[in-house]
């Protein structure tokens, strides 16, 4: 099971992990998905990531950590 999360993020934090997706060839929704995975863990790991995906989740920049932190969460 999944859940949609929504998030609320500066303009520069956006395009900061807009261009990281773009370099590690994924999505942004994936490349945030993939960060937040590694940082907490998964109840249930994937069972076949693109090396791509493995490079994105080893590592994060500091805006995504910085994004990750300070997350405005919207219901």
């Amino acid at each position: 099971m999944s859940q949609v999360l929504s998030l609320e993020l500066s303009d520069q934090v956006y395009a900061a992990l807009q261009q990281q997706a773009e370099v590690t060839g994924v999505s942004l929704a994936e490349l945030v998905a993939i960060s937040i995975e590694q940082q907490y863990g998964s109840l249930k790991p994937k069972k076949s990531q693109t090396e791509i995906e493995k490079e994105a989740a080893r590592q994060p920049s500091e805006v995504m950590l910085e994004a990750l932190t300070s997350v405005t969460l919207q219901e």
